[in-house]
């Protein structure tokens, strides 16, 4: 299967399930922070194919860290610090 087919048939059911899970809010929050993860082991292995270093999961717990953040702006300081230790 062709990369166009397999990203025009997970697209469809992403949108697909955002339609089906759109009036409880809190799955909403979980179908993005999954979608998310997987686009960052996507790019993972854009990064790879180009012999490039990628820390896979600081990158995924500074994301989910940063969503969380735009939802329950409490998280902001957690965030900084996160990304204060990262870059240290």
């Amino acid at each position: 299967m062709s990369d166009l087919t397999k990203r025009i048939l997970t697209g469809s059911a992403y949108v697909a399930l955002m339609l089906f899970v759109l009036m409880q809010s809190i799955s909403v929050i979980v179908i993005f922070l999954l979608v998310a993860i997987l686009a960052t082991l996507e790019l993972k292995k854009i990064f790879k194919k180009q012999d490039l270093d990628f820390h896979t999961w600081p990158t995924i717990i500074i994301g989910t860290t940063s969503y969380l953040a735009v939802i329950f702006s409490e998280i902001k300081f957690i965030l900084f610090l996160e990304i204060i230790i990262y870059f240290y």
